[in-house]
């Protein structure tokens, strides 16, 4: 894993899979600001800063180490609506015949 990853640095990622002999399985980019104020705060980046690149970086990775990395994600509010409903289903009492 590669932290403070700037694209526009030409050579960095590829002198240092050279250097480790091994590839960077993750880039996390680098956002000064977003991380300062993360740590400043005492909250998660993804609290402080949840749109910038660093967050969205970060939920990436945990989403490719969740068990259900799938390549048929469903969108946010889709999961949010599967939620309810699945649970809506079993909280929901049997009908009396």
């Amino acid at each position: 894993m590669m932290t403070r990853y700037d694209a526009n640095v030409d050579g960095v990622l590829k002198n240092a899979e050279e250097v480790l002999h091994h590839k960077v399985f993750w880039l996390l980019p680098n956002d000064f600001e977003a991380a300062t104020s993360a740590v400043n705060s005492g909250q998660p980046v993804a609290t402080v800063a949840p749109r910038s690149n660093i967050s969205q970086s970060y939920h990436r990775l945990a989403d490719s180490f969740s068990e259900g990395a799938r390549k048929d994600k469903t969108s946010m509010l889709g999961g949010c609506v599967n939620f309810v409903k699945n649970k809506w289903a079993k909280d929901k009492p049997a009908l009396a015949s």
